[in-house]
């Protein structure tokens, strides 16, 4: 006999910072780190958190082709009431890590000056595990974990705005294609069905993630950027899962190239 209650979703996706360098130039660098939050709060007295750190690296090999690495890792506390089946309570956390590598062009928009075009495509593979632990109705104690392997495939095509050498914005369209596998669980099978966790291998997933990001910098701070970023997350796939939406960054960004130029 099952127990009927709220839903409490298992967020098997959570999106990470967009990479978009500011590059004008062959040799042009970016090393970047950000710290990454989704505004999280509390619940039922209890305090929960979505937050993470990202690491950016790029690198112009000429004066129009990059590549670039990127590593994102995400920590997450949810909680529900009523699971269904026998569950009043249960904690949630979470562990995600994501590794990305690509490559792109970039170019200014002929005889503006100030509007930039990128067009960037990358592979990214990483884990993805969640511990799940409560108490049932007859204040007994459970625990559960849900572990899966992840690879991503994504085209990103952004836009640069130049206002003036130490402003500048970009909007960034990133296209995910997103598989699932080697999974490692001990949910039951009715308990996976419960938290849509049963389908993650039999399709990939695809998602949208439109990002507006924003440099600053000092004159007489020429080699370091500052950036602050907003983005979500929207699945456009027919088959559902349960994902956070938004990813709000703010982070430093440190131009090597420019660094060694002020030296000299």
């Amino acid at each position: 006999m099952f127990v009927i209650g709220c839903y409490s979703p298992r967020h098997v996706y959570s999106p990470a910072a967009t990479n978009v360098p500011v590059f004008t130039k062959k040799a042009d660098s970016k090393l970047a780190a950000a710290y990454s939050n989704s505004a999280y709060g509390s619940k039922n007295g209890k305090k929960l958190y979505n937050f993470g750190f990202d690491a950016q690296a790029a690198y112009a090999l000429c004066s129009h082709w990059l590549v670039f690495l990127n590593q994102s890792n995400r920590y997450e506390k949810s909680s529900g009431n009523f699971q269904g089946f026998n569950y009043d309570s249960s904690t949630i956390l979470y562990k995600r890590r994501l590794t990305e590598i690509g490559g792109g062009y970039f170019n200014v928009v002929k005889d503006s000056g100030k509007l930039y075009f990128q067009l960037l495509g990358g592979l990214g593979f990483g884990k993805f595990k969640l511990d799940d632990n409560g108490k049932d109705f007859n204040s007994g104690f459970y625990s559960r974990y849900h572990q899966t392997g992840v690879t991503k495939l994504f085209i990103q095509p952004a836009i640069q705005i130049r206002y003036s050498k130490n402003f500048r914005s970009s909007f960034a369209s990133r296209f995910i294609i997103l598989w699932y596998h080697n999974i490692k669980t001990d949910y039951s099978v009715l308990e996976q069905q419960q938290y849509l966790l049963d389908g993650l291998t039999s399709s990939p997933r695809t998602f949208w993630e439109p990002a507006v990001i924003n440099n600053f910098s000092f004159n007489k701070l020429p080699a370091v950027q500052f950036e602050l970023q907003f983005g979500i997350a929207a699945l456009i796939s027919k088959r559902f899962i349960d994902y956070r939406s938004v990813n709000i960054s703010v982070g430093a960004i440190l131009d090597i190239n420019k660094l060694k130029n002020n030296r000299k």
